[in-house]
């Protein structure tokens, strides 16, 4: 269920005008470490009850420290969080639907953190998801 919640999120960036390069968390496919990326991660996803669940989903802009500029880095992690805003309005549940079978019962931005490690911005957007797996 990870995997394809990852997907749905990674499907669901691209289709909303994301131009950077975006990596799903459990793929083994490699990067371009000097390049501006957008990493999907779902971590957990968690049975609440019936056909209710919560999933952990990260959404990290990250790119190197010392070779993209400040103001492209920034840019990059305003418009990933604006796109998370504006969910309700931009595709996710119909991305969601199509790729995990999953329908969206609600988001929450949980955290929302920017650091410097390993002379690389980091940007992440900390997401619980509520889903319903229609019955």
């Amino acid at each position: 269920m990870n995997a394809s919640i990852e997907n749905a999120f990674a499907v669901w960036l691209v289709d909303a005008g994301i131009v950077l390069p975006i990596h799903k968390g459990a793929s083994t496919e490699e990067f371009d470490p000097e390049k501006l990326a957008v990493i999907v991660s779902v971590p957990e996803v968690e049975h609440s009850v019936g056909p209710l669940h919560r999933a952990t989903v990260n959404l990290v802009v990250s790119g190197p420290a010392y070779h993209a500029s400040v103001q492209s880095y920034r840019e990059a992690a305003a418009s990933v969080r604006s796109l998370v805003e504006a969910h309700p309005s931009n595709g996710l549940a119909s991305a969601l639907d199509d790729e995990s079978g999953l329908e969206l019962g609600g988001l929450w931005v949980k955290d929302s953190s920017e650091r410097i490690e390993e002379d690389r911005w980091i940007h992440t957007l900390a997401l619980t998801v509520g889903l319903v797996r229609p019955v």
